[in-house]
C-alpha cells in the first residue's frame, strides 16, 4: 500500500518537473506544488501532506548537509525571536486542521452510525454529511498551511545555522562544499559521538577556540608564579627593603 502510494506521488513529482518547462500561471503552479516535494526522491511519501513536511525537513540535508531534525533545539537556541515565533505560529495551524480533519471524520462516522441505529433522523443525517465533507477540507487546508511552516523552517537554517557554527565554536568556511562537510560532521558527531568524527571537526575551530583548548592549563602556572612587581620591593640580596618611617 505505502509502496502504491510513493509510486503515485513520484509520477506527480515528475508531471510537475515536466511543468516546470512552460511559462507564465502554469510554471508558477508547477513550482508552487513542487515546493512541497522533497528534492531527493528517496524522501519521498506515500502521502501529500508527508511529502510536505519531509520537504522542510529535508531543507538541511539537501542544501547545506545540515540535519535540521538532529539539531532542530540547537538552530532554535540561537535563532532570532521573529522566526522562533513565526515556526510556532505555523505549526499551531497546522496542527489545529490537522486535529480538526480526524474529528470531523470520527464525528461523520459515529453521527451516521446513531442514523442507521435510529432508523435516519434527518438532523443526524445532516450532521454526519457536514462532518465528513468537513474532513478532507481541513486536510487539504493543513496541506496548504505547511508552506507557511515551510518558509519558517527555510529561514530557521539558513540564519540560524552561522550563529549556530559560532556557537559552538566552529569556523564556517567560504566554500560551499567545504560547509557541507563541516556540518557532516557536525551531525555524524552529534548522532553518533564517534571520536574520529570530532578530530575530523579541529580543522574548522576557530583560532582562539584551538588557543584555548591548547593553552588551558598554561593559565592556572601563571596565577601561581604571582606578581612579578612583588619583588620590586627586594634589594639585590633578596633581602627586603625596610618600610619608610612616617614622619
Amino acid at each position: 500500500m505505502q509502496a502504491a502510494g510513493v509510486r503515485r506521488q513520484l509520477r506527480i513529482k515528475q508531471t510537475l518537473q515536466r511543468d516546470l518547462a512552460g511559462s507564465g500561471w502554469r510554471r508558477g503552479l508547477a513550482l508552487e506544488r513542487l515546493a512541497q516535494y522533497p528534492l531527493d526522491n528517496a524522501q519521498v511519501a506515500p502521502t501529500r501532506f508527508g511529502n510536505a513536511l519531509r520537504a522542510f525537513e529535508t531543507y538541511g540535508k539537501t542544501r547545506f548537509n545540515l540535519d535540521s531534525q538532529t539539531l532542530w533545539y540547537e538552530l532554535c537556541a540561537v535563532a532570532p525571536k521573529t522566526v522562533q515565533t513565526a515556526i510556532d505560529d505555523a505549526r499551531s495551524s497546522v496542527d489545529f486542521f490537522i486535529a480538526t480533519t480526524y474529528l470531523s471524520f470520527l464525528i461523520g462516522v459515529f453521527g451516521a452510525a446513531c442514523a442507521i441505529y435510529e432508523r435516519g433522523p434527518l438532523l443526524l443525517v445532516l450532521v454526519s454529511v457536514v462532518a465528513l465533507a468537513l474532513s478532507p477540507i481541513c486536510h487539504w487546508l493543513a496541506i496548504r498551511t505547511t508552506g507557511e511552516w515551510a518558509v519558517a523552517v527555510q529561514a530557521l537554517v539558513n540564519v540560524s545555522r552561522l550563529k549556530l557554527a559560532q556557537a559552538m565554536g566552529l569556523e564556517v568556511p567560504k566554500s560551499l562544499a567545504e560547509e557541507k562537510k563541516m556540518w557532516g560532521l557536525v551531525t555524524k558527531y552529534t548522532y553518533f559521538a564517534r571520536d574520529a568524527d570530532g578530530a575530523a571537526l579541529d580543522p574548522y575551530k576557530k583560532a582562539e577556540t584551538k588557543h584555548q583548548c591548547r593553552c588551558g592549563g598554561e593559565g592556572g602556572a601563571e596565577a601561581e608564579g604571582g606578581d612579578p612587581g612583588d619583588d620590586e620591593d627586594k634589594d639585590e640580596d633578596g633581602e627586603e627593603e625596610p618600610a619608610a618611617e612616617e614622619t
